[in-house]
């Protein structure tokens, strides 16, 4: 659904490529719908708290967003998410040499 919005019609073919090659992780759907819900009413909005809730039921140690609303938010409510988040300058000078 996000990616039907996205302007960029390359990004978006590269983004529906994504997809079709299948999920990263086995995901249970009625559990990240349920912590999407308890991340919208902290005021993440339904695509932000949809992909933390994806990143968290994924395990993922690490969620980087160049969204700077979106870090602000997580960084508030750091204590109630169960993944990092950071900007991606910050994660690179993190793994890279």
């Amino acid at each position: 659904l996000e990616n039907e919005q996205d302007p960029m019609e390359s990004r978006a073919a590269r983004d529906r490529q994504l997809v079709a090659a299948g999920p990263l992780a086995e995901m249970q759907d009625d559990q990240v719908a349920a912590r999407t819900a308890e991340l919208v009413t902290l005021g993440f909005g339904n695509f932000d708290a949809f992909h933390l809730a994806s990143a968290e039921a994924a395990t993922a140690d690490v969620f980087a967003t160049c969204d700077d609303r979106r870090l602000a938010k997580a960084t508030r409510y750091a204590a109630s998410l169960r993944v990092r988040v950071v900007d991606p300058v910050t994660l690179a000078a993190e793994v890279l040499p």
